[in-house]
């Protein structure tokens, strides 16, 4: 399965084997719409005594749009925003409590891209994201766990690095590592929901920016 997964993420960039060079004017100002999936995993309360197992990843997609501004054709900046549900992470306690966490964020990214040769690039963007986490009940045995509050909303830094390649100067596929950082807890109910944290999220995807 991880295998599959795998190749699927690096699917967009197999192309790069054969196709001839572009020009380097493929960067170009403009409009640009992209969605992208993959795997997200929350950085949930594992180390805790009393957890029994806990599923942490979990699948993740989004949608972004935005404006480039080409410079020096190997260079561009621009300015983004997006959408990304980042999926869920379930707990399981000895006591046979299981809850489960779920992580939402809008988000305001400036970007870079970078063309390492013609066809090939990296990409950074980084800004601020609104993040919405929520702690569910799912199935309760014991009534001595209870949580105080079961949503957080609160504004957190994002970043992200990826490699992007384009062709037909409209179409760039890329694969990103993505980062939303808050609390990587450690301790499980009293230092989670109801004290305003929200817990670190990653996530690797894969996806296509269209440039109009």
């Amino acid at each position: 399965m991880r295998a599959l997964c795998l190749s699927l993420l690096l699917l967009p960039f197999t192309h790069l084997l054969s196709q001839e060079a572009l020009p380097l004017s493929c960067l170009k100002s403009g409009i640009y719409l992209g969605s992208q999936f993959g795997y997200s995993w929350i950085a949930s309360p594992s180390k805790s005594h009393e957890i029994e197992s806990c599923d942490r990843g979990h699948f993740a997609w989004g949608i972004s749009g935005g404006y480039n501004l080409n410079i020096l054709k190997m260079l561009s900046f621009g300015l983004e925003v997006g959408y990304n549900d980042n999926g869920r992470s379930t707990l399981t306690f000895a006591s046979h409590n299981r809850y489960e966490i779920t992580s939402r964020d809008w988000n305001l990214l400036a970007t870079t891209t970078y063309l390492l040769c013609p066809n090939f690039g990296i990409l950074l963007k980084g800004g601020a994201a609104q993040v919405t986490q929520r702690f569910c009940r799912d199935h309760i045995v014991d009534s001595d766990h209870l949580l105080g509050k079961t949503r957080e909303r609160k504004f957190l830094p994002t970043a992200s690095l990826g490699l992007t390649t384009c062709f037909c100067h409209y179409f760039f596929p890329f694969i990103t590592y993505r980062g939303v950082f808050g609390h990587n807890q450690r301790r499980f109910p009293k230092k989670w929901c109801g004290r305003n944290k929200i817990a670190t999220v990653h996530s690797v995807m894969t996806g296509l920016s269209v440039n109009f």
